[in-house]
């Protein structure tokens, strides 16, 4: 209610009731479902605008003229994609799509729980079940490099794991003249660990075009 003046006027509660509080459960529900649809929209809208700037890209480089004309300009808008890094960007949208997914699935897990326990259950197990595979399509290109399936995870969690392995391999190649020579068991992880470093440094080797040879120590 408002008084004459525009100022409001909260009303008295009775005696023995106390002001509205929500559940904390159900604040976590509205905070889940309320994050997806912010990022689902934001997902929305940087994938028209990405799709924007690449039109606005192609009817450049495509413009009829010279070819001379044309190589210098693709050259240069080229530049200014690596420049401001438009392919990280055109990466974080699905992996902010993806999350709005997940936190839609938490959101919903957290209402049936307050709804019905039972049915909370089955859908928890496959919630469960889903998040599992896609766990599994984003480590398995870190296991096979031939595997055609990949999440917008999997290229961090692949650079992440070889800074990790070859931060370990540095740590743990420890030359053979400070150890037992005769420990058969000694040589062998020597050897293992030897191998696992050269096979690194040739993989990278071979990804900057560069041919590899074996340390000589």
């Amino acid at each position: 209610a408002s008084s004459s003046n525009g100022s409001v006027i909260t009303p008295a509660l009775p005696d023995g009731l106390e002001p509205f509080q929500p559940p904390s459960s159900m604040l976590r529900v509205n905070i889940f479902w309320f994050l997806s649809l912010v990022i689902s929209i934001t997902c929305a809208l940087g994938a028209i605008l990405i799709q924007q700037w690449s039109r606005k890209y192609l009817s450049t480089v495509q413009r009829p003229s010279a070819p001379y004309r044309r190589a210098r300009i693709r050259a240069y808008l080229f530049r200014g994609l690596e420049k401001y890094s438009l392919s990280t960007v055109v990466e974080i949208v699905p992996l902010l799509l993806h999350a709005s997914v997940f936190l839609f699935f938490a959101g919903l897990v957290q209402f049936l729980f307050i709804v019905h326990i039972t049915l909370a259950y089955y859908i928890l197990v496959a919630v469960i079940l889903v998040a599992s595979a896609y766990i599994f399509l984003t480590l398995l290109p870190m296991i096979t490099i031939r595997a055609p399936y990949a999440t917008p995870l999997s290229s961090p969690l692949w650079y992440i794991s070889q800074t990790i392995c070859a931060v370990f391999l540095l740590v743990l190649a420890i030359p053979s003249n400070f150890l037992s020579p005769w420990s058969k068991w000694t040589n062998d992880v020597i050897g293992f660990f030897n191998g696992c470093r050269y096979r690194l440094e040739g993989g990278l080797a071979r990804g900057l075009g560069q041919k590899a040879t074996p340390n000589q120590d």
